[in-house]
């Protein structure tokens, strides 16, 4: 299969994830690990269910791209970490869908100070019939529980405190005006 890149943005609660992860969870076999750099002694931490996803529906950073991000790999398979020896020295070690075919990245984003909800993001970069299958299976689930609004879709709570006058954004600090808003 080729690769296709392929991703929803939406808005989710912590509520609003649990619901649709849980529901991913029971027809699919995965596991998650974090995304990103690693040292290159470091090991990489499986996590079996979204109730061990640390922090589920916070945003630290305020930014959807500064953002925990997770992959989740097909169940059976080992994760495979790639190396760059770096310019200045040393090597960096990452966890990501280059090496990880069989894999659905997820971002969370989340509440972040006070009434901001940010962003989050479910995507493949893969071409392989296993990632395929699972994003479809993520797609569905997406458009089963969650409402459209323009790019984005939005989960019952994320909605819900939209309507209360929540800023939704994928960046706080960003001007209000790219905020999602239902005008």
């Amino acid at each position: 299969m080729s690769s296709r890149s392929k991703s929803i943005n939406l808005f989710a609660t912590r509520n609003d994830w649990q619901d649709l992860l849980s529901s991913v969870e029971a027809q699919i076999e995965f596991y998650y690990v974090r995304t990103g750099a690693l040292d290159e002694d470091e090991t990489v931490n499986r996590i079996d269910s979204y109730l061990g996803l640390e922090n589920l529906g916070i945003s630290r950073s305020g930014t959807s791209s500064r953002d925990p991000a997770y992959l989740c790999v097909r169940r059976g398979v080992d994760v495979e970490i790639r190396c760059v020896e770096q310019r200045s020295g040393g090597t960096l070690c990452f966890v990501d869908q280059i090496m990880n075919v069989d894999s659905v990245a997820i971002r969370i984003g989340g509440q972040f100070e006070g009434n901001i909800l940010i962003s989050g993001q479910i995507g493949t970069v893969s071409g392989s019939e296993w990632s395929f299958r699972a994003f479809s299976v993520f797609q569905k689930e997406v458009r089963k529980r969650f409402e459209r609004a323009k790019s984005y879709y939005v989960g019952k709570g994320a909605m819900k405190l939209l309507l209360e006058g929540w800023r939704l954004t994928a960046n706080a600090r960003s001007p209000e005006v790219y905020d999602l808003s239902l005008t």
